[in-house]
């Protein structure tokens, strides 16, 4: 009856946690699992939220103006895509991506209250890596050149490059052995699984990562641990920089620019490589923004305005191929116009103020407070080769761990709440 009893007590500590561990760990390798997961997370939030509106009163001015960001973006988008005559599929993104972005207040309230234990955590980020890998290495068995898991490569290598830092995070912060081993051991298979996607805009998210946690740690850290965090990220650069597949990649890149910088011809084969088709995609993006620059053509119109617009951009019909033009940033100014793309930066960047604003960023100790801030960086890096906030499995990564990590750094736990940490 006592196990009954404290069940009954305690069942919102209970299935938040599963429900947000069964998240995070099927996400990348069971991706339909991990969706069904958060969509029951997200049911959560908003029955917590409907219970507890008032908190809503208590909230730091920061977080609430990130949180009226996250909502007026979304009725901007909203907006531009009605407005620009629901073009392409649009409705799909809007209404099955975007929209979990106004999950992130729910879930952060949610968060606050029920505290997700670090040991849960941390072992669903392990279990994640491990799953991934598998199925990664499944993959390239199968016949597939890259590894994608249970969605594309890009978003596929995308979450499991947060992963490998988030683990080498907790493996710096944290004080027992067997977690610090374990930890490692997740970053460096992580970044293997990165590896296998041959996903080259997301490598070069890995070096700003490794500089950014060097500057962060260095400032703080034992001598010894400076050593043995300098020596893991080295280790991590002549493992990916001796891989075969990174060579290959790397000098297939510089063959596909030098061979589109070289030649002015107008519909030339060089801009139909995965290279010269980025760029076109990039020329076709700039110029529908200056001739949309308030509105854009809305979200899903992309592809359908640069295959209008392609003799009068110059560009070659590869610039057309893709429904975005896989750089966020131009993404936004092109469907949602120079307010959606402010709406995107202050996305982006108001987590890390809200960071340096509790904790000066140079002197970070906080372990949760850091890998936000990672998290943060990632995607602005991720957003120069692709589009993660159109990618739903991308978004709802970013949506439960964000708000996840937030919830530690922005409240303090009241005595008769759920504790976790980096004990």
């Amino acid at each position: 009856m006592s196990i009954i009893i404290k069940a009954r007590e305690n069942w919102l500590q209970y299935s938040t946690s599963l429900l947000f561990a069964i998240c995070i760990i099927a996400l990348p390798a069971y991706t339909s699992v991990g969706k069904m997961a958060f969509n029951l997370l997200a049911l959560l939030s908003l029955f917590y939220l409907a219970r507890n509106f008032h908190e809503l009163k208590t909230l730091d001015p920061l977080i609430k103006i990130f949180f009226v960001v996250i909502v007026v973006g979304f009725l901007w988008t909203l907006f531009t895509f009605y407005i620009n005559g629901s073009p392409g599929r649009g409705k799909n993104f809007v209404w099955s991506r975007q929209v979990f972005l106004l999950f992130l207040p729910t879930l952060y309230l949610l968060f606050r209250k029920v505290k997700i234990p670090f040991y849960v955590l941390w072992i669903s980020i392990l279990i994640s890596v491990v799953l991934a890998a598998y199925v990664g290495y499944q993959d390239t068995l199968s016949g597939w050149q890259r590894a994608k898991g249970g969605m594309h490569p890009i978003l596929f290598g995308s979450i499991l490059l947060c992963e490998a830092f988030l683990l080498l995070v907790i493996a710096i912060r944290n004080d027992h052995l067997l977690v610090r081993i374990a930890s490692v051991a997740g970053f460096f298979l992580a970044i293997l699984v990165v590896i296998w996607t041959q996903s080259r805009g997301v490598w070069i998210a890995a070096p700003v990562l490794m500089v950014l946690l060097i500057i962060v740690l260095m400032s703080q850290s034992k001598l010894s641990l400076k050593f043995i965090v300098v020596g893991l990220l080295a280790a991590g650069v002549l493992l990916v920089s001796q891989y075969p597949v990174v060579k290959d990649r790397i000098n297939f890149t510089e063959k596909n620019i030098k061979m589109y910088m070289e030649n002015d011809q107008e519909n030339h084969w060089s801009q139909t490589t995965s290279v010269g088709t980025r760029l076109e995609m990039l020329k076709a993006g700039w110029q529908i923004f200056l001739e949309n620059p308030i509105t854009g053509v809305g979200i899903g119109g992309y592809d359908l305005a640069a295959k209008a617009g392609k003799d009068r951009y110059g560009v070659n019909a590869s610039a057309y191929w893709f429904y975005h033009p896989h750089n966020q940033y131009i993404s936004a100014l092109s469907t949602r116009g120079f307010v959606g793309f402010g709406f995107l930066v202050a996305f982006l960047f108001l987590p890390i103020l809200i960071v340096y604003k509790q904790k000066n960023l140079m002197s970070m100790r906080d372990p949760y407070a850091i890998m936000l801030v990672l998290i943060c960086i990632a995607y602005m890096v991720y957003g120069l080769s692709d589009v993660p906030l159109e990618g739903k499995a991308t978004i709802v990564f970013l949506v439960t761990i964000g708000s996840q990590l937030l919830s530690h750094i922005n409240h303090k736990v009241n005595p008769d709440q759920s504790k976790g940490g980096l004990a």
